[in-house]
């Protein structure tokens, strides 16, 4: 009988790790879609979907009986967040735009789901950013050969392939943002630096290329905070990190104006707005003013809805019926705020300022692994929110994917702190 029971016992332990596993493989894939199918030309965005779908369902279904969790504080405040959109349904004015902005939000709460019941261990968290690490490359190795001839002067990349399939091109700069502060990661983190650093020249040159100036800044952003909290004791360092940045800038806005004239125009562009707060009128296609009026009006349908905001979806149909532009707020906040109001915004960020304590309570503690990837959660997210004032994301997939990851991360942080 002992005997028996072992072998049952073996049997069952293999079989759970089989599943979890096999999920994990599953989200790889996944992962990997998201950036890699827009190389399979105007069904991209359909097939990317549909391999979410199919892999999040798989992966839940695997590893429903075999490892169970509830997925941290960001999974947690982005489900409830996402049931109160659904309910905002009942007041809001454009059926049709809130349909369309409940189906992003139901294929991230699936994505979000899978990774919850999976509680995947940091290897595996590793595994499935590295797989869309791989895949950006890809893409990005893609763009460079079909844009090749237009790179001799102004020319953003990826646009040939975004445009033929549908999607706009600021897509492909997140992407490369979110691979490019990952990469970044794992120089710090890793034996491999060489490799990793590789990677990230690769991606911060591509980054370059698009013309959106956010793929030059955030990097350097992330850079900064990771350096600053790895090394928040040592003030030294910091001045030191804080130099090399300054410098590393001074070169690559001389590179530009040499040879980018157009991206140097908006580069400058932006630098005036920080430091000077001109306004910088569209050289180079900048739409200052277009994204000021889109902030002014969204911060006008708060004001109009500030407990339960215009409903899920509702601020392009705002934004058209005062006169302005089809377009998002161009701002994560003032967008939230527009269409859940208080109580949507405060779900969605304080579910972020929750996983912000988690990780901070647990820099330094345990092993030096768990310690670097607590510090990027930490950079990680302060470059979104930095990010998230000149772009809205909050119900894309491939950006959701490194918070639930992560958030994911912190539940088992919680789990040994009990």
């Amino acid at each position: 009988m002992p005997y028996e029971k072992a072998i049952n016992r073996r049997s069952r332990a293999l079989a759970e790790v089989g599943s979890v596993r096999l999920s994990v493989a599953l989200l790889m894939v996944a992962a990997f879609v998201l950036p890699a199918s827009v190389l399979l030309g105007s069904y991209a965005l359909e097939i990317r979907d549909l391999a979410i779908v199919v892999c999040s369902l798989f992966s839940i279904f695997l590893t429903l009986r075999d490892r169970s969790g509830w997925g941290g504080p960001f999974i947690v405040g982005f489900v409830l967040f996402s049931a109160f959109s659904l309910i905002s349904v009942f007041w809001a004015s454009s059926i049709s735009d809130a349909y369309i902005r409940l189906m992003d939000l139901a294929l991230a709460v699936l994505l979000g789901m899978s990774i919850a019941v999976n509680r995947p261990s940091l290897r595996e968290v590793h595994l499935i950013l590295d797989a869309f690490l791989v895949g950006t490359i890809i893409v990005s190795a893609a763009c460079l050969w079909i844009d090749r001839a237009t790179l001799t002067g102004w020319a953003r990349l990826g646009r040939t392939l975004f445009e033929s399939a549908g999607s706009n091109i600021i897509e492909y700069s997140c992407m490369l943002i979110y691979a490019q502060m990952y990469a970044a990661y794992r120089v710090f983190s890793s034996k491999r630096r060489v490799l990793w650093a590789v990677a990230f020249c690769l991606l911060f040159v591509c980054g370059l290329f698009t013309g959106i100036r956010k793929a030059f800044v955030i990097p350097l952003v992330f850079l900064y905070v990771y350096l600053l909290i790895q090394n928040r004791k040592d003030a030294m360092k910091i001045i030191g990190s804080t130099a090399l940045i300054a410098a590393l800038v001074a070169l690559l806005l001389f590179i530009t104006s040499q040879y980018f004239t157009s991206l140097s125009a908006r580069l400058m562009d932006l630098f005036n707005d920080i430091l000077s707060g001109a306004e910088a009128v569209s050289s180079g296609g900048n739409s200052y003013e277009e994204r000021m009026w889109l902030r002014q009006i969204a911060w006008q349908a708060f004001l109009e809805n500030p407990v339960l905001g215009l409903g899920v979806g509702q601020f392009r149909y705002y934004s058209v019926m005062h006169g302005g532009p089809d377009l998002y707020a161009h701002n994560n906040f003032l967008e939230l705020l527009a269409n859940s109001g208080i109580v949507g915004f405060v779900l969605y960020y304080g579910a972020i300022a929750l996983m912000f304590r988690v990780l901070w309570r647990n820099l330094g503690l345990g092993d030096r692994e768990c310690s670097c990837f607590c510090i990027f959660g930490l950079a990680f997210m302060i470059s979104i929110l930095a990010m998230e004032y000149g772009q809205v994301d909050y119900y894309q997939p491939y950006y959701l994917l490194f918070p639930f990851l992560l958030s994911s991360f912190i539940q088992s942080l919680k789990v040994r702190e009990d």
